[in-house]
């Protein structure tokens, strides 16, 4: 009689091979749970990074006088909103929080508001510095923020409603008097 069965030799070989496909599939899965965890942290830090230059931007083009002192950004606002009616900003890094400041007076006495509007910056640099800038001055914003590696982003803002008398004296295509649409 026959007996049937595997030898000690097939078992063996089985197992070696159970144990190199398991390997890869280990480092496979592995690799993958190390690169979504790398891609989530860079999101989360672009996404913090865009909403602040998006949120100093849309503010700085609504300016009329801009000042840049030592990376302090200080600007007044041409039109408050129902959600801040302070007409100065000023947008400034401490430590590594970048914070936005907003008051009714220009020396930030009166009715201020002392908000966290990212973490984690390296450093936030505003140039040309002036106080205040020439009209139709080009703002140049740059932030890194570093959250296990650093990651840098860069914006240039023209200010729409920059006037140096403060009333608006436009000759473009502009909205009401005083906005105008420049295309570069």
């Amino acid at each position: 009689m026959k007996e049937k069965g595997f030898t000690l030799i097939e078992i063996i070989i089985t197992i070696v091979i159970l144990s190199v496909i398991g390997v890869f599939s280990f480092s496979f899965f592995s690799y993958l749970t190390r690169t979504y965890t790398m891609m989530e942290s860079k999101r989360t830090v672009h996404q913090e990074a865009v909403y602040a230059l998006e949120r100093i931007s849309r503010e700085l083009r609504d300016a009329k006088e801009v000042k840049v002192n030592n990376n302090v950004l200080q600007f007044e606002r041409a039109n408050s909103t129902a959600q801040d009616s302070n007409k100065h900003i000023k947008f400034y890094l401490s430590g590594t929080d970048l914070y936005r400041d907003s008051a009714e007076d220009s020396g930030f006495t009166t009715n201020t508001t002392h908000n966290i509007i990212a973490r984690n910056v390296s450093s936030f640099i505003v140039s040309p510095s002036g106080t205040p800038l020439t009209l139709d001055t080009e703002v140049t914003i740059s932030l890194s923020i570093t959250k296990g590696e650093t990651q840098s982003y860069s914006v240039r803002v023209c200010p729409k409603n920059y006037s140096d008398t403060g009333a608006c004296t436009f000759t473009g295509r502009s909205f009401g008097g005083c906005y105008e649409d420049k295309i570069y």
